[in-house]
């Protein structure tokens, strides 16, 4: 029987004490082999650490722990779930297959059940084992079937990357096993399985995405036509109270229209823009230059952050209730922002629904 973990730490302690990490060692990989032999992962990788900890010269030891957990968790791979999505794991080694695979839990729903529900954020990014599931969109009591979904395709891939609520709705059609991956578990990849992300945001290419569904049907989310505007805009966080938190933001346009604005923001990192998903806010600006500038403020919802590059972020605010008619007037001489719009930037196409 294994050694509980206070044992094991005890004899180590006592080891280490009289010099002979060569021992400590010992016990420490002998501890790791048992482990990952009996699939406790989380177990397996602390001991790891811990050789580390007691000689990181100890290579031997070291190389042999890490190649026994890869190989014993590539053995623990569900074959089902390899086989359904062996065009992904054929793009991967073993060690980022390993790192996808027990990056994700699973989840089973029942019929009729909502897996992702439309204007909020997902929890993360769905692959459909077994089941099948619809994608609707909905407006004003309409509900209008975009697709189904089955084994081997996804769910949630268009907001998982970048920030956003989700545009539509997925529902189960009958009891729907899948396997879901949050997106901070991706985090640790960088280090444990690099180019993975890469590798996952290649293979979610292949699916359509939500906002390209509504189209084909013929909806326009956006009731109202955009525009391209310059110029500097405040940002303060509010409390569900109303009141202000913290200190303003400062931000700059990118578009603007009678139910909402797209400014973009400097943020320390995509954690921090996670945060904005869903706060309510209050943005200042001025139309109009010197004396014939005119100051508005108005009041609206963050629904969808995405990142431009580096700490640069689009942050887009839907307004509680539509600008003024008087305002919209000063925008008769701006371009439609559809024309200044490139292809390299289209998130901030797909997240404002003003």
């Amino acid at each position: 029987m294994p050694d509980s973990q206070s044992n094991l730490n005890y004899r180590i302690n006592e080891f280490v004490k009289a010099g002979n990490s060569e021992a400590a060692v010992k016990i420490l990989y002998d501890a790791v082999v048992s482990a990952a032999k009996n699939k406790d992962f989380v177990r397996a990788e602390v001991l790891l650490e811990q050789i580390y900890e007691v000689d990181d010269m100890a290579l031997t030891e070291i190389v042999k722990s890490g190649e026994i957990i890869e190989q014993e968790k590539s053995k623990a791979i569900n074959s089902s779930h390899k086989q359904i999505w062996s065009s992904l794991y054929d793009t991967l080694n073993r060690e980022q297959a390993n790192a996808f695979y027990f990056a994700m839990e699973e989840r089973l729903v029942d019929t009729d059940q909502t897996i992702i529900k439309q204007g909020q954020l997902p929890d993360g990014l769905l692959f459909i084992n077994k089941g099948q599931a619809k994608i609707v969109w909905k407006d004003a009591g309409t509900e209008v079937l975009l697709a189904k979904l089955g084994p081997g395709q996804v769910a949630g891939h268009d907001t998982f990357f970048d920030i956003s609520v989700a545009t539509t709705s997925v529902i189960a059609l009958t009891p729907v096993h899948f396997s879901l991956l949050k997106r901070e578990k991706t985090a640790a990849w960088e280090k444990t399985a690099p180019s993975l992300s890469y590798r996952l945001k290649e293979y979610l290419r292949r699916f359509e995405m939500s906002c390209d569904l509504v189209k084909q049907k013929g909806i326009d989310r956006r009731r109202h036509q955009r525009f391209h505007l310059e110029g500097g805009a405040k940002l303060q966080l509010l409390n569900s109270a109303g009141i202000a938190i913290g200190k303003p933001l400062k931000s700059y346009f990118s578009n603007i229209s009678k139910g909402g604005v797209s400014v973009e923001i400097l943020l320390p990192n995509q954690k921090t823009a996670e945060t904005l998903l869903g706060r309510n806010i209050r943005i200042t600006f001025s139309i109009g230059e010197g004396k014939q500038s005119v100051g508005y403020e108005m009041i609206g919802t963050i629904n969808g952050v995405s990142e431009l590059w580096q700490n640069e972020f689009s942050v887009h605010v839907r307004f509680d209730i539509l600008l003024p008619a008087s305002l919209m007037s000063e925008f008769s001489s701006l371009k439609p922002f559809a024309e200044t719009v490139t292809q390299s930037a289209p998130s901030q196409q797909q997240t404002e629904e003003s």
